[in-house]
């Protein structure tokens, strides 16, 4: 009985449902896998099958950014109240729950608790989230810095509030550099598709490239590999129907025909041009073993070795539209804006630096 396969779209399911703390095995049921089937696919996994694998990299991953965000909440309430800091301690290391220490250390007390929530509207009100952005990233970034930097006070809450604005927009600027270039990948392929990927080629041969651009961007790893291989099967049906034709053996013609297998299609195409006549019928092959030999030397032998080149040819082509398509001068406004992010997120570090610094030497 054939196993089901983790669809992109039942491992989102799955991933989303491991994001709110929800263990695999639950979260797999309210998805429709049931634990046989879960099992299978963990074995399968870790004798690293695909798709099997990578879904269960991407299940592992839901389950760390699960874990990461809860205990940045975590952490930050210990920073208001010792219980917390306590319950940290003894489920996360052993030696603290065999009570290596008894109580929880004064020194975790914490200062006044930041508000999270009202740091986020405040934050919001200055850099709105735009369409597509997630709150729930935002939130966890917002989060992670309240506790990296526990700031006190206005003044570290507004540098801090700084700070996340110039995260936020660094990361505007990473969609905006992608979203450039898929648009001028748009236009090159649209005008200059055929120049891709002679270039892409020109020093491997100076024919006319078999390969579309199409195919290069569209096919996967495993459509080239498998048109590579049925290519490849075909010029080695085509150079054992030659050897046969030179032999000259015994209805040598006939043994030709039999090697060639579902490939004698291409000789019947080729007699039936000669039936056609006309100017466009092209070479006119007599049907018998010389006919056949140079019908395959002529061109089907080299038509096929076209075929391979322009298989294996596709990461060079899709390098070449990528390279081609990235327009630095249009990327240099871009580069220019984060450079002035880059300088004010330190000036911002610096300041609060300073302030916290100062801070601490007062309260010494």
């Amino acid at each position: 009985m054939a196993i089901e396969k983790p669809t992109p779209e039942l491992t989102r399911g799955i991933c989303e449902s491991l994001g709110t703390g929800m263990l695999l095995a639950d979260a797999a049921a309210l998805a429709g896998i049931d634990r046989q089937t879960l099992a299978e696919w963990k074995r399968l996994a870790e004798k690293g099958t695909e798709p099997f694998a990578s879904t269960r990299h991407e299940f592992v991953k839901a389950e760390l950014l699960a874990q990461r965000r809860l205990l940045t909440k975590l952490s930050l309430a210990a920073a208001n109240d010792p219980k917390y800091a306590g319950w940290l301690l003894t489920h996360r290391w052993r030696g603290w729950r065999e009570g290596v220490v008894e109580e929880v250390p004064t020194v975790l007390a914490a200062p006044e608790p930041t508000d999270v929530k009202g740091m986020l509207e405040r934050i919001g009100q200055r850099y709105p989230l735009l369409a597509g952005e997630s709150p729930d990233e935002f939130e966890a970034l917002v989060t992670g810095l309240l506790t990296e930097h526990q700031p006190q006070g206005p003044t570290e809450e507004h540098l801090v509030a700084e700070l996340a604005g110039v995260l936020l927009r660094k990361g505007r600027l990473r969609l905006a550099e992608a979203a450039s270039h898929r648009h001028q990948l748009r236009r090159t392929v649209q005008y200059d598709s055929k120049e891709i990927t002679r270039a892409a080629v020109a020093h491997l041969t100076d024919e006319k490239p078999e390969e579309t651009l199409l195919d290069a961007l569209t096919a996967t790893d495993e459509q080239t590999a498998g048109d590579v291989a049925e290519r490849e099967a075909n010029e080695a049906a085509v150079d054992k129907a030659i050897a046969v034709l030179e032999a000259k053996k015994a209805d040598h013609y006939g043994a030709a025909l039999v090697a060639m297998g579902s490939r004698k299609e291409w000789w019947d195409e080729a007699l039936s041009r000669a039936k056609a006549k006309g100017e466009n019928a092209g070479t006119i092959y007599e049907e018998n073993a010389q006919g056949l030999l140079s019908f395959l030397r002529d061109e089907v032998q080299p038509w096929c070795a076209r075929q391979i080149l322009a298989a294996k040819s596709r990461p060079l082509v899709r390098q070449q539209a990528f390279g081609m398509s990235f327009k630095a001068d249009e990327h240099e406004t871009l580069g220019r804006i984060e450079a002035s992010l880059d300088r004010k997120m330190d000036k911002i570090l610096d300041r609060l630096f300073q302030l916290q610094e100062r801070r601490r030497a007062k309260a010494e």
